[in-house]
C-alpha cells in the first residue's frame, strides 16, 4: 500500500511540477462517466479534462490521466481506455462536433 501511495504523491507532484501554471485551465476532476457503446455499459472516472484555450472559450480538450504505464501489453489497453474518456468527455459537456 505504501508502494502505492508513494507513486500517486509522485505523479501528482511532477504534474504539478510540469503543468502547474495550467491549472486556471482546468474544466472538470474527477469526472465520472457512463455511456452505452454498442451492447456495452461503459463507466469509468476520468482525472483532469482541460480546455486548450487562453481565452476560457472551450475550443479543444485535454484528457489526463494520472497514471504509471509502461510499454507492455498493458499500453495497448491504455489507449483503449483514454479513446474512451475522449468519448465520455465529449458526451459530458456535450461538445460541439
Amino acid at each position: 500500500m505504501e508502494r502505492f501511495k508513494s507513486s500517486a504523491t509522485r505523479i501528482v507532484q511532477n504534474y504539478v511540477k510540469n503543468f502547474g501554471n495550467e491549472f486556471n485551465m482546468i474544466l472538470e476532476t474527477e469526472k465520472s462517466f457512463e455511456f452505452a457503446l454498442e451492447e456495452t455499459l461503459i463507466a469509468g472516472q476520468i482525472d483532469l479534462i482541460k480546455k486548450l484555450n487562453e481565452k476560457g472559450e472551450l475550443e479543444a480538450l485535454k484528457i489526463v490521466d494520472f497514471k504509471e504505464h509502461d510499454n507492455t501489453e498493458l499500453a495497448t489497453d491504455y489507449v483503449k481506455q483514454l479513446r474512451l474518456y475522449a468519448i465520455a468527455s465529449i458526451r459530458a459537456i456535450r461538445f460541439p462536433s
